[in-house]
């Protein structure tokens, strides 16, 4: 058996040490590239997924302000005219500003699950509405229009309803804000 001089042994010793040093750090390098490729997947979804949040929650601060002050000046153009005649206040509190409302409420029971405070803004919601139809059925009622006391007492319930719904969605904001908070930490 050819054995080999303290040189040549020393060399390939070398070799042997650079070929295992090149293979366990070429090893380390994939695994870390690996899981900082996962790391930031892991980022950028959450990131999105905080932006989708945030835009959801700014939406529903906008369309449930503008959902309760169309439906303020609906009811004012309904009771001024104690008739029944679609304005475009009336026509946009039926439509726009109740459809728009509706779909940041469901966006907002999808993205943030379904807090107690957005049961409540529905329900006052939902008592706008009532109010508003209990009103017109009212001014159905009387050829000339609903006696001034009659139309006085639903004013009052329907601003009742309305400031309810302020502070119920005063209550939501700060739920989601909570929420968005905890998401960003």
């Amino acid at each position: 058996m050819n054995s080999w001089s303290s040189g040549k042994t020393w060399w390939m010793d070398l070799l042997k040490f650079m070929i295992t040093f090149f293979i366990a750090a070429l090893l380390t390098v994939t695994i870390i590239n690996k899981c900082e490729d996962r790391r930031g997947k892991r980022q950028f979804i959450q990131n999105k997924r905080f932006e989708n949040n945030l835009r959801i929650y700014q939406d529903f601060k906008k369309y449930s302000l503008l959902y309760y002050r169309s439906a303020v000046d609906a009811y004012a153009d309904m009771i001024k005219r104690k008739k029944r005649e679609d304005s475009e206040n009336i026509e946009r509190f039926l439509t726009e500003a109740n459809d728009n409302f509706r779909l940041v409420l469901e966006s907002v029971e999808e993205n943030f699950g379904k807090p107690d405070e957005l049961g409540d803004v529905k329900k006052y919601r939902d008592g706008i509405f009532t109010e508003y139809k209990r009103t017109l059925a009212l001014i159905l009622d009387f050829e000339e229009g609903p006696p001034d006391a009659e139309i006085e007492n639903r004013a009052n319930e329907f601003r009742q309803v309305a400031e309810v719904f302020l502070i119920s969605r005063a209550h939501a904001i700060r739920c989601l804000e909570g929420k968005l908070r905890k998401e960003s930490e």
